[in-house]
């Protein structure tokens, strides 16, 4: 009797748990859903929409230096061409062609969410850090600002999460040469997605270097096939990439600064600083500004929480004459708007409150760090070998990301390239590690609801800031 009862109250728990994860995914797409019809296709980060027109008037993918995201690589280009053909050919007015190729964009950022939950499922978590990681991921601003606009990113993401979880399938099955062909496939799309993918490389490198020298879950020649079945393809395409940019524009990865420089023309500090986090100085007046561009942390994050380089406050806080001049002064053309931007009361309360209780599940993604990589599940833990293997996928993708992101702001020491979006394709690996930090605390059941309350808090107020951009973007329009 005591058995069946505690299956029945399992049962039910798993059902409830499903449901809540499944109204947390809806509520995620209506936010997303409502922003991307509010927002007008050409507030973008960049023009993307340059490339995708090319091909559809000539066929194939232009030279690298025929428009400003021409450097890009191809995939999200070539596909947006297809299906913007395709439109046109079925007779829908080229007028609504951008929205189309748009909503492409929120797809790509809504099955992400999809694909997040999947690898979710495949790791030890809690039901209730399972929920709070999903929940972070499904209502993290930068997320739902970016599944709104028009961009490579969030088919980076999508394909970078496909790759992730079928890296872990991979593991589990034992590095079956089928699940590794098919990862083989899915990297090479991925880094062709957009250059942030790279990161995928050194995390399935590190990955087999680990089941090789930990002589874990297969025998040393399964590995090395293994691995050379999953590394084949997407290091010769990239290669031969490479290869052709060399030979025809000198450089491996070329970069239309002839067209544009943003170093050359956007306002910076004169020292960006990689060992500051003052949040604090966002919190305040929650856009960028002189006195805020100095510490590479901050930005980063700030820009995960809030509308800091403002794509949608200029909805809600309508001042044409001064949004020209600030926008004038993001691209470098006048000095910082003399007179002072007066936000809405609403405005300055969000932005100082998502910034600030941002911190904790940053505060848990890092705990849920540490726990990895140096406890149970560590290259010294005492957890089984495929757990702990799938486990250090998470930290060493998300090194691998930031590793990148401080190379390309050393070089390029300017807010345009220290953008949170950036980062998101790490976001799998942020939701598995705050999870992880999650369970460290929740065990006493009134730490638990601390921790309810405040995730729930954060969630509502994001929800509410995104309602605010939705409502006054239609008021205006």
């Amino acid at each position: 009797m005591m058995e069946t009862a505690l299956t029945s109250k399992q049962t039910t728990a798993v059902i409830y748990q499903k449901n809540f994860i499944l109204a947390i995914f809806i509520l995620a797409v209506a936010v997303r859903f409502f922003l991307f019809l509010s927002n007008p296709p050409e507030n973008s980060f960049d023009n993307h929409f340059g490339p995708i027109y090319l091909i559809m008037q000539t066929g194939k993918i232009p030279p690298k230096d025929a428009c400003w995201q021409c450097c890009q690589p191809p995939v999200f280009y070539g596909l947006s061409a297809m299906i913007g053909k395709f439109a046109l050919g079925v007779g829908i007015d080229k007028l609504y062609l951008p929205k189309i190729l748009q909503f492409l964009c929120f797809l790509y950022g809504t099955l992400h969410l999809g694909v997040v939950y999947l690898i979710l499922k495949k790791i030890t978590l809690s039901p209730f850090s399972q929920v709070m990681a999903f929940a972070t991921a499904c209502f993290l601003p930068g997320h739902i600002y970016i599944t709104a606009m028009h961009s490579n990113d969030t088919i980076s993401y999508l394909a970078v999460a496909i790759c992730i979880y079928l890296l872990i399938i991979v593991i589990e099955r034992k590095l079956a040469l089928s699940w590794s062909l098919l990862l083989s496939i899915a990297m090479t799309v991925a880094i062709f997605t957009k250059y942030t993918a790279f990161a995928l490389i050194p995390t399935v490198i590190f990955s087999y270097m680990i089941i090789l020298f930990r002589r874990v879950i297969v025998p040393a020649k399964k590995v090395m096939i293994s691995m050379a079945v999953t590394l084949l393809l997407p290091l010769l395409f990239l290669g031969s990439y490479l290869f052709y940019n060399i030979k025809t524009y000198d450089t491996a990865l070329p970069w239309n600064s002839a067209i544009l420089n943003p170093v050359a023309t956007q306002p910076h500090a004169s020292d960006l600083s990689f060992v500051t986090f003052k949040p604090w100085e966002f919190m305040d007046k929650p856009i960028l500004r002189p006195g805020n561009l100095d510490s590479f942390w901050t930005q980063l994050y700030s820009r995960m929480w809030f509308d800091v380089e403002p794509k949608f406050l200029y909805f809600t806080d309508p001042d044409d004459q001064w949004w020209h001049h600030y926008y004038s002064w993001l691209r470098g053309e006048e000095p910082f708007p003399a007179e002072t931007k007066k936000f809405s009361s609403f405005t300055r309360f969000s932005g100082f409150w998502l910034i600030a209780l941002g911190m904790f599940p940053l505060l848990f993604a890092f705990a849920g760090g540490l726990r990895v990589l140096f406890g149970e599940w560590s290259l010294w833990g005492k957890s089984s070998g495929i757990e702990m293997v799938k486990m250090q996928i998470f930290p060493t993708f998300l090194m691998a990301t930031l590793a990148g992101l401080i190379a390309c702001a050393i070089k390029n020491p300017v807010f345009s390239w220290i953008k949170a979006i950036y980062l998101l394709n790490s976001l799998p690996a942020l939701a598995v590690l705050l999870g992880v930090g999650v369970m460290l605390f929740e065990k006493r059941r009134i730490i638990k609801g601390i921790i309810g309350v405040l995730f729930v808090i954060l969630f509502a107020l994001v929800i509410s800031h995104i309602v605010y951009i939705v409502g006054s973007a239609w008021e205006i329009s």
